[in-house]
């Protein structure tokens, strides 16, 4: 999508290679992560053949790729906000669309584009939450209370983007804390809101951080 193919190359050489997310290699029961992350892939190739195509045809393995990734692992419901992302940079599309005379917004052009794959999201949210809670995964809240959730996806957050430049202290179980300082939720908290904001007041100048990506390449 950016022409820079060996730049590219090696990014997706250190995704690969990073130890981060080792379990999905090592641990049969990850199998799951690598078959997603396949059919992710192969979404996204196929909605960059789309764009130069703009053909019906060209269109369905988008949508068959997205599906054969919802039935491997549910986080892929993510994936059609990430491609209107990659309509925001590399693609450029939100600017091809406002060059023509239309009055349709050209954001609404490219969500109404994905809707048969919004239309996916709640149903596969839906099953997915029924069949945790019938697994006994899914906890109520007198056990792990909201606040605590909050709390925890605000650190957990920080604390990955600290391991992807340092990964040390790796464990193959990370136990859900009973409790955690307000100094370190509060300093959390912060960190994420100065670096969205920041990239947000850069996004005219340097579309590539929205993206969370370097301007030579797709960040996988």
């Amino acid at each position: 999508m950016t022409g820079c193919i060996w730049k590219a190359a090696f990014v997706a050489a250190l995704f690969a290679l990073h130890p981060l997310h080792v379990e999905s290699v090592s641990w049969i029961s990850e199998r799951k992560d690598v078959l997603s992350t396949f059919f992710w892939m192969l979404a996204i190739w196929s909605y960059a053949r789309y764009v130069n195509a703009k053909t019906f045809l060209s269109y369905i393995p988008v949508f068959l790729f997205f599906v054969s990734g919802l039935m491997s692992k549910p986080m892929v419901v993510t994936l059609p906000f990430v491609l209107l992302l990659l309509d925001f940079w590399p693609l450029d599309r939100l600017s091809r669309f406002s060059s023509t005379n239309s009055r349709t917004s050209p954001i609404f052009k490219l969500v109404l584009e994905k809707t048969p794959l919004f239309c996916l999201i709640p149903v596969s949210c839906i099953l997915t939450f029924y069949a945790q809670k019938h697994g006994g995964v899914v906890k109520s809240l007198a056990i792990f209370p909201l606040h605590l959730r909050i709390e925890n996806a605000l650190v957990s957050y920080v604390l990955y983007l600290f391991k992807i430049v340092f990964p040390i202290k790796l464990a193959f179980l990370y136990p859900y804390p009973s409790a955690f300082p307000a100094w370190k939720t509060g300093g959390a908290f912060l960190l994420l809101t100065f670096i969205s904001a920041g990239f947000i007041l850069l996004a005219r100048r340097m579309p590539y951080l929205i993206i969370g990506s370097r301007p030579v390449s797709i960040h996988l």
